[in-house]
Parts: C-alpha cells; sequence; structure tokens
C-alpha cells in the first residue's frame, strides 16, 4: 500500500512539471507570435505578409494543443484527487513527455523609403463634367484628432454636358483621411480645394473654380480603389462656369523615393 501511494505520488509530481513546461512553452510561443505581428506593420510584398500570417497560424494551433493538453492534466489531477480518496490504487503510471521547441524566424524589417506618395487615376463626373484624369497625392505631417492629411495634385481633361466646350483644368486639393470606423466601415475621407482651367475650348484659359468632395477607399489589385461625391465648379470667366455634381470612382498605389 506505502509503494502505491508513492507512484501515485511520482505521477502527481510529473503531471505537476509537465503543467509547468507546458505554461512556459504556451508564454514563449505568445511572445513569439506578439513579435511577428509587430513585424507585420514594416512588411510590403503580400507573399512575405502571408508567409508570416501562416506561421502565426501555426503557433496559435500549438497554443491550441498546449492548452487541450493542459486542460487533459488538470482534469487527471481533479480524478486523482478523488480516486486517492476513495481508491489510493487507481493511480495511473506517469507519462513522459518530450518538450515541444518552438520555431522562430528572423523578419528582416525593410527599409521605409524617405519620400512617399500615391499615383493614380480618376474617371467619371467632374462638376457635371464627364471625364478623366491622373492624380499625385503625398502625406503631410498634421493630424487631427484620429484623421491624417495629404495634399492632392490632380490634372485632367473634362467635357461639359452638352459636349459644347472642354476644359483642361489643374486642381490642388487638402484631404483629412480617417482610418475604418469613422463615418464608414472602410477607409475614407474629406477634401476640398481650388482649381484652374488651364486651357478651354477656343484654347483660351480660363480662372479659378473650386471642389468639396467626400470619398471612401479599399486595398485591391495591389493597391487601393476608391470613389468620391462631391460638388465642383468649373469658370471659364466671371461669367461662364460649370457647376454640378462629383461622382468619380479610380484606383491609386504607393511608391517610394530613396
Amino acid at each position: 500500500m506505502l509503494g502505491l501511494l508513492q507512484f501515485g505520488a511520482l505521477a502527481q509530481n510529473v503531471d505537476e512539471e509537465r503543467e509547468e513546461q507546458i505554461k512556459d512553452q504556451i508564454t514563449r510561443i505568445q511572445t513569439e507570435i506578439n513579435r511577428l505581428e509587430n513585424k507585420l506593420g514594416g512588411i510590403k510584398p503580400s507573399s512575405r505578409i502571408m508567409e508570416i500570417e501562416d506561421l502565426i497560424a501555426g503557433h496559435k494551433a500549438r497554443i491550441k494543443k498546449l492548452e487541450n493538453e493542459l486542460g487533459e492534466i488538470e482534469k487527471a489531477k481533479a480524478e486523482a484527487e478523488i480516486q486517492k480518496i476513495s481508491s489510493p490504487e487507481a493511480w495511473e503510471f506517469p507519462k513522459v513527455y518530450k518538450e515541444e521547441r518552438v520555431p522562430t524566424e528572423e523578419v528582416r524589417e525593410e527599409k521605409k523609403p524617405r519620400f512617399e506618395f500615391e499615383i493614380g487615376g480618376v474617371a467619371g463626373l467632374f462638376a457635371a463634367a464627364t471625364g478623366l484624369g491622373g492624380e499625385l497625392r503625398s502625406p503631410l505631417p498634421y493630424i487631427l484628432g484620429p484623421a491624417t492629411s495629404s495634399l492632392r495634385i490632380s490634372a485632367g481633361l473634362m467635357q461639359s454636358e452638352d459636349t459644347s466646350r472642354r476644359y483642361a483644368p489643374v486642381q490642388i486639393d487638402g484631404i483629412l483621411n480617417f482610418p475604418a470606423g469613422w463615418f464608414t466601415g472602410v477607409e475614407n475621407y474629406l477634401g476640398a480645394g481650388l482649381n484652374y482651367v488651364v486651357l478651354t475650348t477656343g484654347r483660351k484659359p480660363g480662372t479659378i473654380g473650386g471642389e468639396i468632395f467626400y470619398g471612401v477607399s479599399s486595398e485591391g489589385f495591389g493597391g487601393k480603389v476608391f470613389g468620391e461625391m462631391g460638388w465642383g465648379i468649373l469658370r471659364t470667366d466671371s461669367n461662364s462656369f460649370q457647376e454640378g455634381t462629383i461622382v468619380l470612382v479610380g484606383y491609386r498605389r504607393e511608391w517610394g523615393l530613396f
């Protein structure tokens, strides 16, 4: 009887030692997950991001497996306490466990370019005139609450609704960019600016107009797909102008220099 009690105590000690090993492994695996998740923000290629995300998923699966094993040990300890009271002979043979090593991977953080900007194209209605154009967006250092700021310079070719006049405007806009969850469930922005009609029908220059708009954007096709709605005015002179709604769709992609 004394031998059985000593054997049961040995099994309990083995389970307690394994329990500590599991808890230590879970802590180390979670530390590795946190390290990889912090590195994701500095990685550009989507293939590399997917590789790191797969590694994180594998670590989480190991944690789940270890937590299940920990639950079994705790259940066995509870049953052993009951058996110790009712039948000391019911001790199980202690299990021998092999400690699982946590695989790690060195993640190289890519150097962030000094000058970042986005280049894209748009098409649709501007001041009720149909047309298309190109744009360049550059981030600004100003932050207003949750919103970051950027500057947009764009140019295009527009045609009036009755096709009687064409415009070649240049725009400069200030934009406030809001994260997903503000106003909508996707990234969105508010903007306003001025435009100048460089040329109009008859090769005559125009004058200054303006625009105000709201847009949403989402990741897609290796860049960002976006749409805008608003109101704009194109002026050929003080007495002649084209005004109306803005409904534009476009695509832009991030670039960097140095």
